[in-house]
């Protein structure tokens, strides 16, 4: 069966070429549902697919948005990106995704999209605080599209789509003070790159028990590949705490593990942390994980869909010339309690 043309489809449907092109490519144009209808109808029947690359070299775009991330095996990088590639598909955009390692070098790398035009514009979760990328810089000064999720740089005023870490740490300390904790142990880890989502829960938990007159605790450690030792040793120096705030719920496993090697009585330490955790099957052997949570445990669920439809919508009317202030979009969380 020959292949049917744009031109085609066009006077079969009874209407111009361009009117056409128009509706293929999710353009905003004024044309009644009924004819819309029909123009995708006689498409549908001729298996008719629009040529996404000649389009793309005539708007100059690539139909596609370059979502970079530190980490994706689990946990929430792992669900935004999946929200972000099913909503960036409605909108008519296919994504690409690439994962950083936590390495600062491969950043600067991946990055360079913006010179070799592959992506119409970025998703950026980045490394950390600090801009040291001349890039990244150049990329906000040049106005291409870039918004970043959940991380931010400081001094690139761009669109920010974010839970409000700080806020959110906040209201888990206070929480913790509310039910009667003093002692409160903000436990971070410290072998990476200092981003803004730890930097902002530091704070918040700071602000909290300052405002109620406690002193700030710390304790840091070194993830190791996930060896509990190095965790279990400072654990053991610093005693049982109140409560324990975990900057990250991706580490409760290795918390958990580290509890049992040394010796915590689990179910008397109040925990709180942000995001859902996972824990290994090996765990639910051991008799000692089991007894680990009863109601002393708050987690703050972090709504990967709104931020994941907010990022792109947001991207794509960059991306688009719609203009739009740039700021912060901070999405509500929930609070659960175990």
């Amino acid at each position: 069966m020959p292949k049917v043309s744009l031109k085609q489809i066009a006077l079969e449907a009874g209407v111009s070429p361009s009117l056409v092109s128009q509706v293929f490519n999710n353009r905003k144009v004024r044309v009644s549902e009924s004819t819309r209808a029909r123009i995708l109808e006689i498409a549908s029947k001729h298996n008719y697919k629009p040529n996404r690359l000649a389009s793309g070299l005539k708007l100059k775009r690539t139909g596609t948005i370059a979502v970079i991330v530190p980490f994706t095996p689990t946990g929430f990088f792992s669900e935004l990106i999946y929200h972000i590639e099913a909503y960036a598909l409605e909108l008519g955009f296919n994504t690409m995704v690439l994962n950083t390692f936590g390495n600062r070098e491969k950043e600067m790398q991946v990055l360079g999209l913006y010179q070799s035009q592959m992506a119409d514009g970025i998703l950026l979760s980045p490394q950390d605080v600090e801009s040291r990328n001349s890039l990244l810089r150049q990329m906000h000064d040049e106005g291409y599209p870039i918004v970043f999720i959940d991380r931010y740089v400081d001094g690139i005023n761009a669109e920010i789509v974010s839970s409000d870490h700080a806020r959110v740490a906040h209201e888990l300390t206070m929480r913790l003070i509310a039910k009667g904790c003093r002692d409160i142990v903000f436990i971070k880890r410290d072998d990476e790159l200092l981003n803004s989502t730890k930097r902002d829960r530091v704070q918040g938990y700071i602000s909290a028990m300052e405002s109620s007159s406690l002193a700030p605790r710390f304790l840091g450690f070194d993830y190791d590949g996930g060896d509990p030792a190095s965790l279990c040793g400072k654990l053991r120096q610093l005693g049982e705490p109140d409560a324990i705030f975990l900057h990250s719920g991706f580490y409760m496993p290795l918390l958990l593990d580290a509890f049992r090697i040394a010796g915590y009585n689990h179910p008397r330490i109040k925990l709180v942390t942000v995001d859902p955790f996972a824990i290994p099957f090996q765990f639910l052997q051991k008799d000692e994980i089991l007894g680990n949570f009863h109601d002393n445990l708050t987690v703050v669920i972090q709504d990967t869909s709104a931020i994941a439809r907010k990022a792109v919508t947001t991207l794509i009317a960059q991306i688009k010339g719609d203009a739009a202030a740039h700021g912060i979009d901070a999405i509500p969380v929930e609070f659960v309690e175990l």
